[in-house]
């Protein structure tokens, strides 16, 4: 299988045989996995009252679980499409180039939230001096705070934090996910890395 090849097998399948060796694509993987634990089908497209029913009470759907999962593969889109090497950045880069996320203070809010729960399962980072409030409520995907934090942990002002809601943000991953797919299926899109690095580090051999 020819490189191009390759990349469309990885943005749009998750089982992939390459000169006789099954793998599973990395990416598509942690899609299905974000989905189901956002208690959707894994195609994305739907709630799945049957996955809802199986894992009720055994996972308490906070809105972390599926979050996470979305803002790594935010994370791995950008080491296998970017150009920027810093977490941060590549993070901000893909949610421009991609999701048309316009406002720089925006991004950098979403990757830090990417650092605050991947690192360490919390919403408060106060050497970056941000805190968040996730609200499935709010009317945005994202409000900044009418005021700086000063990274003090004792101030509870929700005027000092940034809001995310996190089912409007899956939907903007889930979008990105889809332009992604479209500019590699298309051939607008290519990746940096070799074919032999794509497949040690984003996929798995399976038997």
């Amino acid at each position: 299988m020819d490189k191009q090849k390759f990349i469309e097998a990885f943005v749009s399948e998750r089982e992939i045989i390459d000169e006789g060796i099954k793998r599973e694509s990395c990416l598509m993987i942690a899609l299905e996995n974000a989905r189901v634990l956002n208690r959707c089908n894994k195609d994305g497209k739907s709630l799945s009252i049957d996955i809802c029913g199986k894992l009720d009470g055994i996972i308490e759907f906070e809105p972390f679980i599926g979050l996470v999962n979305y803002l790594l593969i935010l994370d791995m889109i950008g080491v296998v499409f970017g150009k920027q090497r810093d977490v941060g950045k590549r993070i901000e880069e893909v949610l421009l180039e991609f999701g048309e996320v316009i406002c720089e203070k925006e991004r950098k809010a979403i990757s830090c939230l990417r650092n605050c729960l991947a690192h360490n399962y919390g919403l408060a980072d106060g050497g970056k001096k941000i805190k968040f409030i996730l609200n499935n409520s709010c009317d945005e995907m994202i409000i900044l705070p009418d005021n700086e934090w000063s990274g003090n942990y004792s101030d509870k002002e929700e005027s000092t934090s940034t809001t995310i809601n996190p089912q409007k943000l899956i939907d903007k991953i889930e979008g990105i996910y889809s332009e992604v797919k479209k500019q590699v299926l298309e051939g607008k899109l290519n990746t940096k890395l070799t074919v032999e690095e794509l497949k040690s580090r984003f996929t798995i051999i399976i038997g």
